[in-house]
């Protein structure tokens, strides 16, 4: 097992190190949105002409106003979501398998095709693998928790994980109509 947690570790961390080509039409999009925020912060939920969500506006213009990299500051949050997303994969998958089967779930979000090219591109999709297994962990502690006090507690964490779904990445009311059909 040491050894599949070796290599979990090491091939998330190695995209840190290979953040370093020129952006894409939707990162230049986003690199834009967030030089706007931080000439004049706006709490819009949308931005531009397809009316994206700004949750990664957001987070790049945060990380500009730390880093002095512009290149920096739009590669770091998704590659941060993205090992974040795998961290958080094994709790979730932790509620529902064994433990070994747990382990090979986090190495599939780990190694695979799309989990690991999510942290290299900064996309406004690249939240909602993060969001949706937040929001299956909230519904199986839900789902465990029969008898608990605090049962109410998460069935209102996961409406609002439900709820503010779509500021993650737009087509997220279909997953949330599959999630909540699904665990509930």
């Amino acid at each position: 097992w040491a050894a599949l947690v070796l290599l979990i570790l090491v091939t998330r961390f190695y995209r840190y190190d290979s953040l370093n080509h020129w952006p894409n039409y939707d990162e230049a999009q986003i690199a834009y949105c967030a030089q706007r925020l931080n000439e004049t912060w706006e709490w819009r939920m949308f931005w531009g002409f397809g009316e994206a969500p700004t949750t990664m506006c957001w987070l790049v213009a945060c990380a500009s106003r730390f880093l002095e990299d512009p290149l920096a500051a739009v590669w770091l949050p998704p590659a941060f979501i993205s090992t974040l997303t795998v961290v958080v994969a094994y709790p979730v998958a932790r509620q529902y398998l064994s433990r070994s089967l747990s382990l090979v779930v986090t190495l599939l979000f780990a190694i695979t095709f799309w989990p690991l090219n999510m942290g290299r591109i900064c996309h406004q999709g690249v939240p909602l693998p993060l969001w949706m297994i937040l929001f299956i962990y909230v519904a199986g502690k839900y789902r465990n928790d029969s008898g608990s006090p605090i049962r109410g507690y998460w069935a209102a964490l996961s409406g609002i994980l439900a709820g503010a779904g779509p500021f993650t990445f737009t087509p997220w009311p279909a997953v949330a109509i599959v999630a909540v059909g699904t665990f509930f």
